[in-house]
């Protein structure tokens, strides 16, 4: 409850690759599928140049847990209750691809453009 902030974060160990996104959904985190193999990606231009195929985009204040026997969703919510999910529009104007799907983004904005998923 005390990191406050936005931030998505991947984190590996040899079982187990896990994604969080922040409550907020301020930075980007999707889930790409290549074959067998699960990817986790700030960007779904990632995902392209891997040849990869985005299966969705990581939900604000989810948690992804990745490993051999399949995956795993949890939710957690420290900010019930108060504010909903927010948008950064540095996000779209500095730092993002034009070319990236963004399921969660683009429809929660009137001017943001109609990007392909």
């Amino acid at each position: 409850n005390d990191l406050k902030g936005s931030y998505s974060l991947v984190i590996a160990n040899e079982n187990m690759l896990i994604g969080v996104r922040d409550p907020k959904g301020i930075r980007p985190l999707c889930l790409g599928q290549k074959g067998d193999s699960y990817i986790l990606a700030s960007e779904s231009v990632a995902l392209d140049a891997v040849g990869a195929s985005l299966i969705r985009d990581i939900e604000p204040g989810e948690i992804i847990m990745i490993s051999d026997e399949g995956v795993q969703s949890l939710r957690y919510d420290p900010l019930s209750g108060r504010s909903p999910s927010g948008l950064c529009i540095f996000e779209y104007v500095y730092l993002a691809r034009p070319d990236s799907a963004w399921t969660l983004w683009a429809p929660a904005c009137a001017w943001a453009p109609a990007w392909p998923v």
